[in-house]
């Protein structure tokens, strides 16, 4: 529900039948950090003044944290949504800054640490939203509060495991 452009980037080759009238591409790049670059390269390329990208393992995130980010690019060259796990769901840029995605700790515990204190470095303005829990492991999932209050998913998850 938002007033927005979407396009969603697959991994490898794209569904037709999920978000069928979604503009989508495959990703390039050979490593999370390129696959990002690229996808903010094109996107500022094409004219976008305002991106943000999120994972697609946010089951908490909502429409709220979207709106929020692309509003705090009014004030900041740059938004991290903090993941509980010392990553981040969400960045959004104003201005394309190369470095975020250089020679980064990806899946590390210390990659939002270590991405703001080099932003700092380079005097690039930084908004933080909400910390929320992306999931990553079969541990982050059962650890959720999202899993927690899905009776579906749990039963769909213990005919899985029977």
């Amino acid at each position: 529900n938002l007033n927005c452009d979407i396009k969603i980037y697959y991994s490898s080759s794209i569904t037709e039948s999920h978000w069928p009238n979604e503009n989508k591409t495959v990703q390039q790049g050979e490593d999370l950090g390129e696959k990002m670059y690229n996808a903010f390269n094109d996107s500022f390329n094409a004219g976008y003044k305002k991106i943000v990208l999120i994972g697609s393992d946010l089951p908490t995130i909502t429409s709220c944290h979207i709106k929020e980010s692309i509003n705090s690019l009014d004030d900041s060259v740059s938004v991290f949504g903090p993941a509980e796990d010392g990553g981040y769901y969400l960045i959004g840029l104003r201005s394309m800054v190369p470095e975020i995605f250089q020679n980064k700790p990806w899946s590390q515990n210390h990659l939002l640490k270590t991405t703001l204190q080099e932003l700092q470095k380079l005097n690039v303005s930084v908004s933080t939203l909400e910390t929320l829990n992306d999931i990553d492991t079969y541990e982050d999932l059962i650890a959720s509060d999202f899993y927690k209050s899905n009776l579906e998913l749990q039963e769909k998850i213990q005919q899985l495991n029977d």
